[in-house]
């Protein structure tokens, strides 16, 4: 009897798993901002991952930029880029104004995935881009971001005029030099705490004013006392004002001092020996 050998049926190709990436982002650096970002960013990895018929292709994210403009989102147009390159086939993303709040950039971005066969899945309103209904409810969509962004954008101006108008000022006090927070909210000079070399500058500097105006009449006290009869109005108190830091008020006394009660020598001597010992240090 013949043999039949029947050949070995291979096993059906498994389908090309869905490539797909997640885009997260918020307008601001502010603590619960922050908190809705990485929520964001924990979700949809999870998502993603958890869909046996998906394949993670990244999450991009853009942390404390604004939406209404696509100029500056560094992570967004890294993620149209690939996905445009063929490196994703969907992208998921919260809601319209996540991607967003500038209808002419939310639009033209949409149509040219579109073209290429790839979607864009908006979770809070339920739209999928390539469903025939999509583009208009993204047009619908982004308007609205649009509108609410201008309205937001509106009333913030707003109220910094009218801050403005009231004589209240915000500043960021880190980055003005000298400039410190008054307990009433209003900015003052307040002196920085200068480096130890150009205190030693002010030294010299009271040496050289007294000598030229006092004449035959200066001391070896003239610069302690002419500074403590200024110092009211040029070094800060506890609770007032001042041009001068506490802490370089104090120094330069106490090397006025230093001249005033033992000479020009051994005041002299001090203030190099801190210097040497700051640059050992």
């Amino acid at each position: 009897m013949e043999k039949v050998i029947h050949p070995l049926a291979h096993p059906a190709p498994r389908p090309r798993l869905l490539r797909v990436a997640a885009y997260a982002r918020v307008s601001t650096d502010q603590e619960e901002q922050e908190t809705s970002f990485e929520a964001q960013c924990d979700y949809y990895g999870s998502l993603i991952r958890n869909n046996p018929e998906w394949e993670y292709a990244g999450l991009y994210t853009d942390d404390g930029i604004s939406a209404t403009s696509t100029a500056r989102r560094e992570g967004f147009n890294r993620l149209i880029a690939d996905a445009l390159a063929g490196k994703i086939d969907r992208i998921i993303t919260k809601s319209v104004s996540r991607f967003a709040r500038n209808t002419v950039d939310s639009l033209t971005t949409i149509r040219k995935l579109k073209e290429k066969g790839i979607g864009v899945t908006f979770e809070k309103e339920n739209i999928d881009t390539l469903d025939s209904k999509g583009e208009l409810m993204i047009t619908i969509m982004s308007s609205l971001a649009q509108e609410e962004s201008r309205s937001i954008s509106e009333n913030v101006t707003w109220g910094w005029r009218r801050r403005i108008a009231d004589g209240k000022v915000s500043m960021a006090y880190g980055r003005f030099l000298g400039y410190d927070r008054g307990e009433d909210g209003t900015p003052f000079i307040g002196g920085c705490k200068m480096p130890v070399k150009y205190v030693a500058e002010m030294f010299c500097d009271r040496i050289a004013a007294c000598r030229v105006y006092q004449k035959e009449k200066y001391t070896d006290a003239s610069p302690y006392d002419y500074f403590q009869h200024s110092k009211g109005h040029l070094c800060r108190s506890e609770h007032g004002h001042g041009f001068i830091h506490p802490e370089t008020s104090e120094l330069l006394t106490r090397w006025l001092l230093l001249l005033k009660e033992q000479g020009e020598d051994a005041a002299f001597l001090q203030i190099r020996q801190e210097l040497k010992e700051l640059r050992r240090a």
